[in-house]
């Protein structure tokens, strides 16, 4: 009789376990969900909480690893590159996109490696707005304008609610003379990420080679403003 008693109770301390396990399970999608739902709307820092707390209850979530990696990207901080790595390191699917970031911001930078597999990236659809997006960049530092100009809008086109393509493209339009097109595009990046203050540098600079001084200056002092050590 003892003997039954043991295996009712391992019985029931079995699913108990499994039945906690689901439910941390399910508690970690839902804040994963969460950061997504901060992710799209640029809130950023909000976002990173979400994503750390599914982390805390699931160390093994890939995804979360990634998107927060996004969110840090989003804010260009080095913190990114730890994130894309681990989630690399869970999910064979993002080492793909892991190496090809690395080859942007490492200490060995190599845009011709980071242009092929950002593109292999994008052809399997890993990570598209920010493979597009890093990719447009390392086109911009070689100074393959047409091709980066292509990424930024290709991004634009997966994520039109990410500013960072957006600011980008404003860098590019800036580059190419196209004033009026960078005013717009920093605009647009300001309105859909109010936290990104140096686009109002950028704007001064786009306002200033227009020729529209006034502008120019209200610009930069809203800058300055935000920005009292002028870390640029």
């Amino acid at each position: 009789m003892k003997v039954c008693y043991f295996y009712f109770f391992l019985i029931i301390n079995i699913t108990f376990l499994h039945s906690n396990d689901n439910i941390s399970r399910e508690t970690a999608i839902e804040y994963y969900n969460n950061g997504m739902h901060y992710y799209n709307l640029n809130d950023f820092d909000a976002a990173i909480v979400e994503f750390t707390s599914a982390i805390n209850i699931f160390p093994d979530y890939s995804d979360a690893y990634l998107w927060r990696g996004n969110c840090y990207d989003n804010l260009i901080s080095k913190k990114a590159l730890f994130d894309y790595k681990k989630a690399g390191e869970l999910n064979e699917n993002y080492q793909l996109f892991s190496y090809g970031y690395e080859c942007m911001v490492g200490e060995h930078i190599n845009y011709d490696e980071a242009i092929a597999v950002l593109t292999k990236c994008i052809d399997l659809n890993i990570n598209l707005a920010i493979s597009y997006c890093v990719r447009g960049k390392a086109y911009f530092d070689v100074k393959k304008y047409d091709e980066a100009i292509i990424d930024f809008d290709a991004a634009i086109i997966d994520s039109p609610n990410l500013f960072q393509p957006y600011a980008w493209r404003g860098y590019l339009n800036i580059e190419l003379g196209y004033y009026e097109k960078a005013i717009d595009d920093f605009q647009i990046s300001l309105k859909l990420y109010p936290g990104y203050i140096y686009a109002y540098y950028y704007l001064g600079i786009a306002y200033d080679l227009k020729g529209d001084i006034i502008r120019s200056e209200e610009m930069y002092k809203i800058f300055n403003n935000l920005n009292p050590d002028n870390n640029i």
